[in-house]
């Protein structure tokens, strides 16, 4: 039999291995604020509470607010897509993790179908394999709501209907492509960095390949109302708000978290560091421990240059190349943020390194021959088996850890301590755990976020009135985290000198630590001096 006729095995191969390590101790590390507060609402719908929305915005039904983004520049569409999974297997950490772990496997089957159809059978199964062993798609995938991973299988279905339509001109291929590059946009506004590289690509190749047909004006049209079908959330929430275009123009020059956008360079070169941790997979140190993978950027540089040795059609050498194009625009793309050079932005194109790596290796194997096609083809299972070995290191680590920082399992006993004790709104006086403990707890707990986002280095004017609204009750509870895992800084200290103020004495009731014993997380109350 062909190889072709063992594609669908060794895609369900892939697929079994790439479920196995997404879905291993699934629970840990502990939820983050980023992950759960994606949720909230969504456990708020299936509860009947009252919902809460960002900027208050979203669409009210019967009485019903359902919410459309969840903050300026990422749409609800996790908040959405998770609530099947609750009302399948409950809510909890196993079932949020689920969701993106099923659309990690969406993400592989376009993945792979494009690979098939671009370069050829050995490239599809390649590319599945190379993604479903990826230390970085594994383990984002994993926390795919923190990560907003829903955009890795909107990219390659997206890329998909684009190459189909290209060489077909179907119609249909044309309003899907249009519609998933609204729906990315609103997903996670990222998503314009693939869709500009995408377009800069089409005009390189403009002069000498074109697509077998152009859209006419009806088309157009409809493409217009397609993408408008994806879309329309995040136009809708900035008619109601104008959040999305506050947000940008407020951190045009300066981002809220001090990036200076107009340091490109010296941002490029941060975003350089990024890539190549994301290759390699060195980036996961809130799982127990740092591994990477050297031989993946290794082999993701030097494999290109094997296939392309000799090649003299320009078919030949676009197939290597415009996979590296495409990752390299998107990387050209992203110094300029409205908030960080956060490695995990490069989340979206963790699928176009894994096509790259393939179509690359399918090259490299189609140009060496004999005795050199055994020595190569060992490379590249050695390859696979070494990114295998480092996820396994990762889950190794992350059993003894429990997780680090904002990621700990510490979050889980602090929520069970919580709702024994009966301590159902505390004010929680930092960043990251009021989330969670609503997530963990079903939304029984729900603590309050007073801590301000106005300034990260100390509290705005209005932090003080909402402490001290909140003293006066003897059996409060205040949530902080310990001086050393601190983010919002200067709350603690305030905390202290209004209780002062008011004839209250602190008093440390519970800490919670790392697996290392490390403390993370206390409960202060107050009482009379």
């Amino acid at each position: 039999m062909r190889l072709k006729d063992y594609r669908r095995v060794w895609f369900d191969g892939a697929a079994i291995v790439f479920l196995l390590l997404a879905s291993w101790q699934l629970g840990l590390p502990g939820p983050h604020y980023d992950e759960a507060i994606e949720v909230v609402p969504a456990i708020q719908l299936l509860r009947g509470m009252a919902v809460t929305a960002h900027r208050g915005a979203g669409i009210r039904i019967g009485g019903t607010l359902f919410p459309i983004m969840v903050v300026d520049y990422i749409g609800a569409l996790n908040t959405y897509l998770v609530i099947p999974f609750f009302l399948v297997g409950g809510i909890g950490v196993p079932s949020m993790r689920a969701m993106p772990i099923a659309a990690g496997l969406v993400a592989l089957y376009f993945t792979f179908r494009l690979a098939d159809e671009w370069a050829g059978e050995r490239a599809g199964i390649l590319a599945a394999l190379f993604l479903a062993v990826q230390p970085s798609f594994v383990f984002w995938t994993r926390q795919g709501i923190f990560v907003t991973s829903i955009t890795t299988p909107i990219l390659m279905a997206f890329l998909w209907f684009a190459w189909r339509w290209w060489n077909d001109g179907r119609s249909i291929d044309w309003l899907l492509l249009c519609f998933l590059a609204g729906l990315g946009i609103y997903a996670k506004f990222l998503f314009v960095w693939p869709i500009g590289a995408l377009l800069v690509i089409v005009a390189a190749v403009w002069r000498w390949e074109r697509p077998k047909r152009l859209p006419g004006a009806r088309e157009l049209a409809a493409g217009g109302i397609a993408f408008l079908a994806g879309i329309w959330p995040l136009v809708l929430f900035n008619i109601q708000t104008g959040g999305t275009f506050k947000h940008f123009t407020e951190h045009l020059v300066n981002s809220y978290y001090g990036v200076h956008n107009t340091a490109y360079f010296h941002n490029l070169l941060v975003r350089f560091d990024d890539f190549r941790s994301v290759v390699e997979g060195d980036h996961f140190w809130y799982l127990g421990g740092v591994h990477r993978d050297t031989w993946a950027l290794a082999a993701f540089l030097l494999f290109p240059l094997i296939a392309l040795a000799g090649k003299r059609s320009k078919k030949a050498i676009a197939r290597v190349l415009i996979p590296l194009a495409m990752i390299a625009v998107v990387i050209l793309e992203s110094p300029m943020t409205p908030s960080s050079l956060w490695v995990t932005h490069y989340a979206i194109i963790t699928p176009l390194i894994a096509f790259s790596l393939a179509v690359s290796a399918d090259g490299m194997l189609r140009l060496v021959r004999s005795r050199w096609l055994a020595v190569a083809a060992l490379v590249v299972v050695l390859l696979l088996g070494k990114e295998l070995a480092t996820d396994i290191q990762y889950h190794r680590s992350l059993a003894k850890s429990g997780g680090l920082g904002d990621h700990s399992d510490a979050i889980y006993h602090l929520a069970y301590w919580l709702q024994t004790h009966g301590k159902t709104s505390p004010p929680a006086l930092d960043w990251g755990m009021s989330a969670p403990v609503f997530l963990l707890t079903k939304g029984q707990v729900a603590p309050q976020d007073i801590f301000g986002y106005e300034n990260l280095d100390e509290p705005g004017s209005g932090f003080r009135v909402r402490v001290s609204l909140f003293l006066h009750d003897p059996r409060q509870v205040f949530l902080l985290h310990s001086p050393n895992a601190t983010v919002f800084k200067g709350r603690r200290e305030v905390f202290e000198k209004q209780a002062a103020k008011f004839g209250l004495k602190p008093k440390r009731m519970a800490v919670f630590s790392e697996r290392s014993g490390r403390p993370l997380i206390e409960v202060w109350t107050v009482s009379p001096k």
